[in-house]
């Protein structure tokens, strides 16, 4: 069998869905080149106002013919067709001047960073070969190393320098005044390079990125249709020369007759004199880089407090470059007051420039905005590590197709060939290292990236480059080099291993590393140690490696110590205790640390002993510590309780004082401990809303209804299940304890509703179920069980049951079905025989699992789960806006057709497995494939009804356990591989079923997230038709709710004597969109057709 990775998961829908997400076909310029749309551009408008810098303006044609002299002497000193030409310049009119005579004489234009250490440009020129120079006197002894190259100096040579204008290869600004200000014939062809801009590269040494004339004007003309840029625009010029997104500024601006603003530095650096600055200026288009503009958006909205602020030219505002906080959109939004269009844009270097847009709507869910989908004569594509299409809704690595995928890198072949590939059509596709998936709404997320390059202020970054600088140092043994994610922006950390004997000095380290790299590239702080932490697969543990970094709100600047609120304190020491880190800041988001909705319920545990009834649903709302201190603060009254008694050790049964004992129900016949995983849901329903747990079913009857018979049927039911008489108590003793009651009354209400208007009569079943589920159980109260039955007619009713999780499983449920058909028919007939008394009944059960000897068991478990890492589900965003009001859970099916039921049974039979195990190994796939993971955690429901125990099968309550299965799927070559690794390593679990994922959380401290969950469910009852047959009526159809906090659960049913088969995913609204949950289903279909075809 193929590598999984390599398999089609797509199905005919899907695959038209991605057809039509890039299907971007536009005519444009093919012909053209940016030289001729100039030139047009300067016929059609000589004498608008093309530049204004400062306090310098050029028109049209004093532009052209400015540029057209630089392009003539180009042209003299030997530049030809696609000569590099590198553009060496502070912020200036003169750098427009040199790169439009760069490609005016027939080059591609190389701009390069007067910031960067000289020997860094040095390296650059060497390796690009250029064909000439030109630049600004001021920077003539960093460029004239290489005495052969042409330098144009667009000023005077300075008195000191004037000696140099002897040599044949250097050129004033006298030179080139004294060339033709005529246009030059032109000699590109679209397919001839038009510029070069460097990138960090992950080798150690910059790359070149190719661009062509035609890739450039298919994304010039989208650029002037998209965003209106017209001779009436006033465009700003805000990324450098040598950082791509200038060629959206630069070229859009001066090929359709608007005026190009760039900004002074001093002027962009400076947020209220930019603000002013755009003002005065009546800028229509401003373009940022995300994090330069949040600085604006903090002036701005600083501003609006005391009136609101007015930028009435603006009409486009750009933003591209990196992840795009939601948060500061809204903010910008709400702090000023005129409108304008706001666009996330993203695309690497190696596509010109762009690749994606998206049109901010003000209403979007997540914390950052969406990327998108493709510009005109674009295509995206995600792939798996195969390149096979990934199924929307499902993470990929980015791929980009079409005219603006670059040539290449110059002068490096091997780098080329690594980046740049053809798909199976023999289309040519740029490999990004981005990860994204492809929403419901056809719009693209990005996701991050799985390597080592990373955005620093909007500049690209490879980590290896910076490390291998690190590793030149004669000091230094090896280094690992790091992004730390701190509030205001992203910073570099180098961890360092020095040689023996040698000490490593901060400054001398820096020092060095400014000879040779950009100053974005410098990391930030230094740390020397002995050795790195490592993982059990050798790697290095990156993770552990930024527990060395101190808390970023430990200090503001370099001296001044930021103090924590009690409440923030309070919180701060509860996260570091539960998620196991040393540093967190008051805003780490726990869910980006490793929080889940299990953890999250150990959060609120813990607050309370603090006197917070916190509940776990707060942090989905206030993530970070600094938001759910201030709710709290904000809510004291309501949040702020006595502290809890301090919890003491469980004993394994119930053993109570005098004082206890008079603490208990007048009528309660056992006292019992609670089963593991009524512990997990008894602290779940403390945190959470009462409606998780809570378990209906909506039964829609035809027939005649015996009320008095359906009353004592039910009664029976109670007096027979001592489960169902349970009641939950927690002030009796520190630890809560259910006590079964000698008898407690069935809750049966019968509900006329034959009045109602025929709509009305046909919801109330769900509104009722809804309402009901809402008010949840009192579970000190009994019954955790109640059956309301609402008539239409006395022909047709609707049945609902609503029971508490807690007294209950699936085969509970399954058995109380049967049985209450079985007594009502009776009763009602008169010819009650009894059922088979039950030699064992729910407490004997309780007192079976706890004489289980649970050493063993634990230390197993602790072994079996170490270093585990959380499942990485994708999962969709929404915001406080969207929150989920009604059913928290939703459910996706598929039943499946009988003949190919029947051919997944034959596959499980000639493999050895059971058919479970063939459905969990299915699912395993799924994980990896949407977590790309290999190693992974997921909960295995269990049935836990040991045959050691007779009679297990006809007891009702909460036996289920969950167990945590653990497998790691990294090198199986076939899926018949993983099938029987699955089934050795689910036997293994088995052995030591004793305890749930729950309790090794809390008794042997493993930190493991619970994101996925699966159960079998083939319960052993009678046939459907006696279940469903109650003699004087019948049930036509049912719909099953239930609600959990496992944000998703795969489950698989068998039933009746036809063994019919049904596919579900029971999923968390809040978590995913049931498009999302839709995909995934088509996605499991897949794999199993493919794992057996």
């Amino acid at each position: 069998m193929r590598d999984f990775d390599s398999w089609n998961l797509i199905t005919h829908e899907q695959q038209a869905l991605l057809d039509a997400f890039n299907a971007t076909d536009r005519p444009f310029s093919e012909d053209a080149t940016l030289t001729s749309l100039f030139y047009e551009q300067v016929r059609q408008t000589p004498d608008r106002q093309a530049i204004s810098f400062d306090k310098q303006q050029l028109n049209y044609a004093e532009l052209n013919e400015q540029s057209n002299q630089v392009g003539h002497l180009l042209r003299k000193v030997g530049v030809d067709r696609e000569g590099p030409i590198a553009i060496l310049f502070d912020r200036s009119i003169d750098q427009y001047i040199a790169l439009l005579g760069a490609i005016k004489a027939g080059g591609a234009y190389l701009p390069l960073d007067v910031s960067n250490p000289k020997n860094r440009l040095r390296e650059i020129l060497a390796v690009s070969e250029v064909a000439a120079i030109v630049t600004a006197s001021e920077y003539l002894t960093t460029v004239e190393s290489n005495k052969k190259t042409p330098i144009l100096l667009l000023n005077e040579l300075k008195g000191f320098q004037r000696a140099k204008k002897q040599q044949a290869h250097i050129f004033d600004i006298e030179d080139v005044r004294s060339q033709p200000k005529d246009d030059l014939p032109l000699i590109n062809d679209p397919h001839d390079l038009a510029y070069i801009i460097y990138t960090s590269g992950s080798t150690g040494q910059p790359k070149g990125v190719m661009i062509e004339h035609r890739s450039a004007v298919n994304f010039v003309e989208w650029v002037k249709r998209t965003f209106e840029v017209d001779s009436h625009a006033r465009v700003t010029q805000n990324a450098p020369l040598f950082f791509d997104a200038s060629v959206q500024q630069i070229f859009p601006a001066l090929t359709s007759g608007a005026t190009l603003y760039p900004i002074p530095t001093d002027v962009r650096l400076d947020p209220p004199t930019f603000l002013k600055w755009l003002q005065s200026h009546q800028i229509t288009h401003y373009d940022s880089v995300p994090t330069l503009w949040y600085q604006v958006v903090a002036e701005v909205a600083k501003q609006s407090k005391v009136e609101p602020v007015q930028l009435p030219h603006l009409r486009h505002l750009l933003l591209a470059g990196e992840v795009l906080q939601m948060e500061q959109v809204r903010l910008w939004r709400n702090s000023v007051s005129t409108a304008h269009q706001i666009y996330n844009i993203y695309g690497p270097t190696e596509a010109t420039v762009d690749a994606t847009i998206y049109e901010i709507q003000g209403a979007e869910a997540g914390p950052v905005a969406p990327i998108g989908r493709p510009l005109q004569n674009m295509q995206l594509y995600l792939l798996t590590q195969q390149r096979q299409p990934c199924p929307p809704n499902t993470e990929g690595e980015i791929y980009i197709g079409g005219v603006g995928v670059a040539r290449g890198y110059l002068h490096a072949p091997t780098l080329t060939a690594a980046a740049f590939v053809e798909d199976e059509h023999g289309k040519r596709l740029y490999r990004t290292g981005d990860y994204g998936r492809l929403l419901p709404e056809s719009i693209l997320e990005f996701s991050g990236r799985h390597d080592e390059q990373v955005k620093i202020r909007g500049n690209r970054v490879e980590l290896d480059e910076i490390k291998g600088a690190l590793l030149a140092h004669p000091q230094i043994m090896d280094a690992v080099v790091l992004v730390l994610e701190e509030p205001s922006t992203p910073r570099l950390a180098a961890f360092l291993i020095p040689q023996p004997g040698a000490t490593l000095l901060p400054e001398e380290i820096r020092a060095e590393l400014t000879e040779h790299l950009a100053t974005y590239m410098i990391p930030h702080y230094y740390y020397s140690i002995t050795e790195f932490p490592k993982l059990p697969n050798g790697k290095i543990d990156h993770k552990a490696l930024r527990h060395y970094h101190p808390s970023i709100e430990s200090k503001e600047g370099d001296n001044q110590t930021v103090f924590l609120t009690q409440t923030q304190k309070q919180l701060m020491d509860i996260w570091q205790e539960t998620l196991a880190l040393s540093q967190i800041s008051l805003d780490d988001n726990f869910f980006d640390l490793g929080g889940d909705s299990i953890l999250s319920i150990v959060i609120g545990h813990h607050c309370r002993t603090y006197g917070i009834h916190l509940k776990a649903m707060d942090l989905f709302r206030y993530p970070t510590i600094r938001t759910l201190a201030a709710f709290i603060d904000s809510n004291q009254a309501e949040m702020m309780h006595q502290p809890p008694p301090k919890e003491t050790p469980k004993a394994p049964l119930v053993d109570l004082t005098e004082t206890q004992k008079r603490r208990l129900p007048a009528t309660g016949a056992y006292v019992l401990p609670l089963l593991p995983m009524q512990q997990a849901i008894y602290f779940t329903v403390q945190a959470f809303e009462s409606q998780f747990y809570i378990v209906q079913e909506l039964y829609a009857c035809i027939g005649a209804f015996d009320e008095e018979a359906f009353i004592k049927a039910a009664n029976a039911l109670m007096a027979r299940h001592e489960a169902l008489r349970a009641v939950f108590l927690a002030h009796v003793r520190p630890e809560p304890i259910q006590v079964i009651l000698d008898k407690v009354e069935a809750r049966v209400t019968i509900t006329d509703i034959s009045h109602l208007p025929p709509e009305q009569r046909r919801t109330h079943g769900s509104t009722m179920a809804n309402a009901i589920r809402e008010q949840g159980f009192d579970l000190t109260q009994a019954p955790q069980i109640r059956f309301d039955v609402f008539k239409s007619n006395e022909s047709e009713f609707e049945i609902l049951w609503t029971m508490h999780h807690i007294i209950s499983d699936g085969w509970s449920g399954a058995l109380m079905r049967r049985e209450l058909s079985r007594l009502y028919r009776q009763i009602h007939e008169n010819t009650i025989r009894p059922l088979p008394p039950l030699k064992y009944n729910f407490h004997d059960y309780v007192e079976y699992v706890y004489g289980k000897e649970s050493h063993t068991r634990q230390e197993f478990w602790k072994t079996y789960l170490q270093d585990v890492q959380p499942l990485r589900l994708p999962h969709d965003s929404f915001s406080g806006a969207d929150e989920v009001e009604d059913f928290p859970i939703d459910i996706v099916y598929y039943q499946v057709p009988a003949a190919q039921s029947d051919a997944w049974r034959e596959f499980a039979k000639q493999h050895n497995v059971t058919y479970s195990m063939l459905f969990l190994t299915v699912y395993t796939f799924l994980l990896k494939y949407l977590s790309r993971q290999d190693d992974l955690l997921l909960g295995v429901i269990n049935a836990n009804r040991s045959h050691e125990l007779e009679n297990v099968t006809e007891i009702v309550g909460c036996l289920i356990n969950t167990l945590p299965f653990r497998v790691n799927l990294e090198g199986l070559d076939t899926f018949e591989e993983a099938l029987q690794v699955i089934k050795t390593s689910f036997m293994q679990t088995m052995e030591y079923e004793g305890l749930t994922l729950k309790s090794e959380e809390r008794k042997v401290g493993v930190e493991s997230s619970l994101q996925a969950m699966f159960t079998f469910q083939n319960y052993p009852t009678e046939n459907a038709q006696n279940t469903d047959d109650y003699g004087t009526f019948r049930v036509q159809s049912k719909r099953s709710l239930e609600s959990a906090n496992v944000p998703l659960v795969f489950s698989c049913s068998e039933y009746g004597q036809e063994h019919s088969l049904l596919l579900e995913f029971q999923y968390l609204r809040i978590r995913f969109q049931r498009k999302t949950i839709e995909s995934w289903m088509q996605i499991l279909l897949s794999i199993l057709s493919q794992a057996i075809a």
